[in-house]
């Protein structure tokens, strides 16, 4: 991200051995690189508490600054089990990340992996821009092992939508029929 003064940012992953965190670096000339500690830790954004959805690592993040200095960051979170795509804004560099929230208060993924749906096993690697009518954010899916982009459209940054694509000769779909047990054929009534 080239800031207003010339100078660049750098948003990255981190992994110290335990867990994926946020990290980021500030550079003048795009060579020479500082790293910038957050409020109250090395990295910039960590995963959330125990029991809530990313409580096991986060990643992947993309940000975008607004006009009136409000940054906006997708990413990556883990539960220990799957992937999914987070949502946070901060009022400036020295504010602390607020999380989406549910309607209990909760921190939320604004776009979870769903059984049955694009990226059942895990999603990962938001990128994201603004649209006329709201954001479209692009990921990688991944179902059954295979990665696949995907994209999901929203009026507002943490209300995301995934957008269904008809199968392409790239895809596979198919069905099995499997006779009931001690029959020799299907009944087709």
């Amino acid at each position: 991200e080239t800031l207003a003064d010339g100078s660049y940012r750098l948003w990255f992953t981190a992994y110290d051995g335990e867990q994926y965190r946020v990290g980021m670096a500030e550079s003048a000339d795009g060579v020479t690189w500082t790293r910038r500690a957050g409020p109250r830790y090395d990295w910039i954004f960590d995963s959330g508490a125990p029991g809530e959805w990313y409580d096991s690592g986060v990643r992947d993040p993309w940000v975008i600054t607004a006009e009136d200095g409000t940054q906006h960051m997708w990413f990556s979170g883990f539960d220990g089990d799957i992937w999914q795509i987070g949502y946070a804004t901060r009022a400036s560099d020295t504010a602390e990340w607020q999380s989406a929230e549910d309607s209990e208060g909760s921190p939320r993924a604004v776009l979870p992996a769903l059984l049955g749906s694009f990226g059942a096993s895990g999603l990962l690697r938001p990128v994201v821009r603004p649209t006329d009518t709201g954001w479209s954010l692009y990921l990688t899916g991944v179902d059954s092992g295979i990665e696949r982009v995907g994209e999901a459209l929203g009026r507002s940054p943490d209300r995301l939508v995934r957008r269904l694509h008809q199968p392409s000769l790239a895809d596979s779909l198919g069905f099995q029929a499997v006779p009931a047990s001690g029959q020799s054929s299907l009944l087709l009534d």
